[in-house]
């Protein structure tokens, strides 16, 4: 059997793929590098076709100097990556890359200003007069999943906080990712996913994700905090008003930096690290080159149960015409078409592959041939469940009832039983997940239902339950189990022959016992349960009270 394919999916077009323009392809990796470098608005990374999986790096912005001879240093950003996001192609996300902290201005008597504040959540730095302004908090690096208010966080990296201005005593320094800045008051980072405190009167704590404005006097200035996740609180002079003359300012505290959101769809929860010197604000983003096409075969089931049809996709690169392909099998339990033909163009086709019922797991090869070309996968085939429970016992309403589904299971070795929304058990009955049906039916009649059954994969069945008058009932002095729904309707497959009902003229018990012989005097009756002797002083009282009417008889006569 031949089988002509279309091409599957967006996969389908030839292997060139259109590509971001801030992306590059790493021939000796096979990879695309994307990096995003700052310019202070938000950008845009399009998921290409192809594309599933992709990993993301960013670097937050360091923080300002503190203005002066001796002011402090801004403090390093922070890095947040993500080895392995799930994605899907035309996918949108945002992309913002953090600014660097201005550093704060020489004293001078018209007044130091401070920093500004870096793109992205950086605090501004504090202005002086007799010292320098305080530095900018950097600001932070993120990426969200799509381009909005609704946006989900995908990762941030910190920015490091702005350095404090200096007088003849040194300005502190900036907090780095996630840390206090230094000096008298500094501003502390992010504390209990919170946004940083200020580090005394005049600063700023941080809010939200931006830092806190550092502290401004006619001393020195007190460094911004750093943008982030949270971001970092102001720097300030000292704990308490006035400022003493010549008071240094302090540094701000850097922003916090997060990897992966517990709301996101996939990937990994990622790491946060500090960055070192040197490095430069920016995301980068790398996924392999979808223009590369590794012949491959794929199967949308990681183990197939018997009985069960699956889809199996052939991907090679594209040819300029079609190509005939010849498919086999190691095993009989696994069928697929003969051929396949791959449009020219195309870099992929699916076809059906059909499986027989097993009772164990069978690993079965499947090859694709072209020429010297071959190509080979391995898929497991593994019993499917089954329902094993021939039918259900009669219920009777007003008393309890049990029944127990029974079924043989699947690769997970156990199994779940349920109901469907749009299927009724009898009234009074509820069914366990570990298949027990249990309950006190309230209301007579014959119902039918479906129950499922799930184990990795799900099967159902429709089973048939039939609802009593307890009037409608035999006695039953054995104690015996009533008759099941095949019971009541005769089973032509019992060899003894098809069930009888008890209530019936052509029941057994309404019959003689000709297959036994009649029990000596004595032995206890088989056909009544009866014992013998106790029937057989009846039987001598019978006669002799018999015998005394027939003599009254005669005397009357007489």
């Amino acid at each position: 059997m031949a089988f002509v394919g279309v091409a599957a999916g967006p996969g389908a077009s030839p292997a060139s793929a259109e590509l971001p323009s801030e992306c590059t392809q790493q021939s000796e990796t096979e990879t695309v590098r994307c990096v995003y470098l700052y310019t202070g608005a938000t950008q845009t990374f399009t998921v290409p076709e192809r594309v599933h999986e992709m990993s993301i790096l960013a670097v937050g912005a360091r923080g300002g100097s503190g203005g002066g001879e001796t002011g402090g240093a801004g403090g390093l950003a922070g890095v947040a990556q993500i080895q392995s996001e799930s994605v899907y192609s035309g996918a949108e996300f945002a992309i913002e890359v953090g600014g660097v902290g201005g550093d704060g201005a020489a004293p001078n008597a018209a007044g130091a200003p401070g920093g500004a504040g870096g793109y992205n959540g950086g605090g501004d730095g504090g202005s002086g007069i007799a010292g320098g302004g305080g530095g900018g908090g950097g600001g932070a690096s993120s990426v969200h999943d799509s381009v909005g208010a609704d946006a989900l966080t995908v990762l941030v990296a910190s920015g490091g906080g702005g350095g404090g201005g200096s007088t003849d005593q040194p300005g502190g320094a900036g907090g780095g990712s996630g840390a206090t800045g230094t000096g008298a008051a500094p501003g502390y980072g992010p504390v209990n996913y919170g946004a940083g405190w200020r580090g005394g009167p005049d600063a700023d704590d941080g809010s939200g994700s931006r830092g806190g404005d550092g502290a401004s006097s006619d001393q020195a200035g007190g460094g911004g905090g750093g943008g982030g996740a949270f971001g970092g609180g102001g720097g300030s002079l000292v704990g308490s008003t006035p400022v003493p003359v010549g008071s240094p300012g302090s540094g701000g505290g850097g922003g916090s930096s997060k990897a992966g959101d517990d709301d996101s769809d996939g990937g990994d929860e990622g790491t946060t690290s500090d960055a070192t010197e040197g490095m430069v604000a920016q995301v980068v983003i790398e996924f392999a080159d979808p223009s590369i096409i590794h012949p491959a075969i794929s199967i949308d089931w990681p183990s197939i149960p018997g009985g069960r049809d699956a889809q199996v996709t052939l991907t090679v690169p594209a040819r300029e015409s079609d190509t005939v392909w010849t498919l086999s099998t190691s095993s009989d339990v696994a069928v697929l078409p003969a051929t396949v033909t791959l449009p020219a163009g195309s870099i992929s086709v699916t076809m059906p592959m059909t499986t027989s019922v097993v009772t164990e797991t069978i690993e079965v090869t499947i090859t694709a041939t072209h020429g010297d070309e071959v190509i080979t996968t391995t898929v497991a085939v593994h019993q499917d469940i089954l329902i094993t429970t021939p039918s259900l016992p009669t219920a009777v309403v007003g008393e309890e009832y049990e029944a127990t589904f029974t079924a043989v299971a699947g690769p997970l070795g156990q199994y779940w039983w349920s109901i469907p929304p749009d299927s009724q058990l009898p009234p009074g009955l509820t069914l366990d997940f570990d298949g027990k049906l249990t309950g006190v039916p309230t209301e007579t009649g014959t119902y039918s239902f479906v129950v499922v059954v799930t184990s990795g994969s799900g099967i159902s069945r429709e089973f048939t339950l039939t609802v009593v008058d307890p009037a409608a009932v035999p006695d039953d002095p054995d104690n015996q189990a009533l008759p099941t729904d095949d019971d009541l309707v005769g089973s032509t497959d019992d060899p003894a022959g098809p069930a009888v009902d008890p209530s019936s003229a052509d029941s057994p018990s309404a019959l003689p016992d000709a297959g036994h012989e009649a029990p000596a005097s004595g032995e206890p009756l088989a056909a009544t349960g009866a014992d013998a002797a106790p029937m057989a002083m009846l039987g001598g009282g019978l006669l002799i009270g018999g015998a005394a009417l027939m003599l009254i008889g005669r005397r009357r006569r007489a």
